[in-house]
Order: structure tokens, then C-alpha cells, then sequence
């Protein structure tokens, strides 16, 4: 059972005086990396700001305290196995966390199918970025400081939560085309958490139907 979608989004900084390169992305703009989580109604269930643009998206969640729970005591977030957070391929595969096939790996009709499929549960998260740059543009560009850009980032989440609960209409922002770490190494994580992620995938993708 699927409790919330995952990604990532960029957003765009003043060039910080130290390290400006670890904030660069290909486009050679500065970034901090928003990670979140959404529900169906594009609220936010979890949010994690504050790592530079260069970051993997598998690291950035790693080091989240999301990421740790997940690995070391996923009983305090997950009731039983069979729930489950859906990703893109740039995640990693556990227990708790489904991802799409990298498209390397895609190569059986199964498995195109599964990520058709897995990317329908996803484009909510993309719309819920989508509306939070369009509903508070503080978030196009933020001329601060990371520290301080950090905490605009999270409030604005905040807010994001209250319009929506208040109902506001949220317009939706035409996002630019975020950029793939597929090609990189992502990070390692716990050798058995990742052997039982693939099976459940395995066994979810047994399970839907053409």
C-alpha cells in the first residue's frame, strides 16, 4: 500500500561564498535540493531542505532523518511491510521505498509496465512542487544565505500545508526540466534492506496486470 510519493526538486539560490561549485547543477546555476514527500491532496507529509544542487538524490535521502528511520527502525513510520513510499529511480530500493527500473534496466515488458504505472502515483508530487513555486514564487529564487535560504524553504512548505487546508486554488508553476542522476553511482545502502526491496518490487510488479 502506497502512504506517499517522493522527489526532489531544485531551488534556485544566491551563489553561496564558500563550496559554490558542491551547488552547482549542469545548467551552472546554484541550487539547494528540496526532498519531499506528498499525499494525495499534494500536501506535504515530509520535507528535507538544505543539501547542495551537485547532490544525489539516493544520498540526499540517506542523510535525511526519513532516510535513517526507514533503515535502522522503519517500525516507527511503517505499521507492516506491505506499506510503502513510491519513488523515482533515483532512490533507493527497500523494503519501504519502491522506485522505478532505471531505464538500463527496464528492458521486459513487465518491467515497463510496472514504471508506467509507478509514474501515475508520482505525478502528484511533481504537481505539489509545481504548485508551491507557483503559489509562494519567494521559492523561484531565494537571495539569502544557505542557512537562511533553508528556513524560507521550510516555511514556505508550511505554508503550502495551510493553503491547502484553507482551500486555497493553487495555480500550477511550469517547472524546468530537473536533472538526472541516473548515470551516477548512487549511494549503497544497507545490503539487506535493498535485497528485500527488490523482491517486494518484484512481487508488486508480478502483480499488476497490462
Amino acid at each position: 500500500m502506497t502512504v506517499g510519493a517522493m522527489d526532489g526538486t531544485y531551488i534556485n539560490i544566491r551563489a553561496p561564498e564558500k563550496n559554490r561549485k558542491d551547488y552547482n547543477n549542469r545548467n551552472f546555476h546554484h541550487f539547494l535540493i528540496l526532498l519531499a514527500v506528498c499525499l494525495p491532496n499534494r500536501s506535504f507529509s515530509y520535507t528535507f531542505a538544505g543539501f547542495p544542487g551537485s547532490a544525489h538524490y539516493a544520498r540526499v535521502f540517506r542523510c535525511s532523518d526519513l532516510g535513517a528511520i526507514t533503515y535502522d527502525n522503519p517500525n516507527l513510520l511503517f505499521p507492516s511491510p506491505e506499506f510503502h513510499i513510491s519513488g523515482d529511480s533515483e532512490f533507493p530500493c527497500t523494503p519501504h521505498i519502491v522506485p522505478a527500473f532505471k531505464s538500463s534496466m527496464a528492458n521486459t515488458e513487465k518491467k515497463g509496465n510496472f514504471n508506467r504505472k509507478l509514474s501515475k502515483t508520482l505525478i502528484v508530487i511533481e504537481d505539489a512542487f509545481g504548485d508551491l513555486k507557483n503559489s509562494l514564487r519567494r521559492l523561484q529564487y531565494i537571495h539569502a544565505h544557505v542557512p537562511k535560504a533553508v528556513t524560507i524553504i521550510s516555511r514556505c512548505c508550511t505554508l503550502h500545508n495551510i493553503l491547502i487546508v484553507d482551500g486555497e486554488t493553487l495555480g500550477n508553476y511550469q517547472l524546468q526540466e530537473e536533472i538526472t542522476h541516473e548515470e551516477l553511482d548512487p549511494v549503497v545502502g544497507d545490503w539487506f534492506h535493498m535485497q528485500s526491496g527488490f523482491q517486494k518490487r518484484n512481487i508488486l510488479m508480478d502483480l499488476m496486470k497490462h
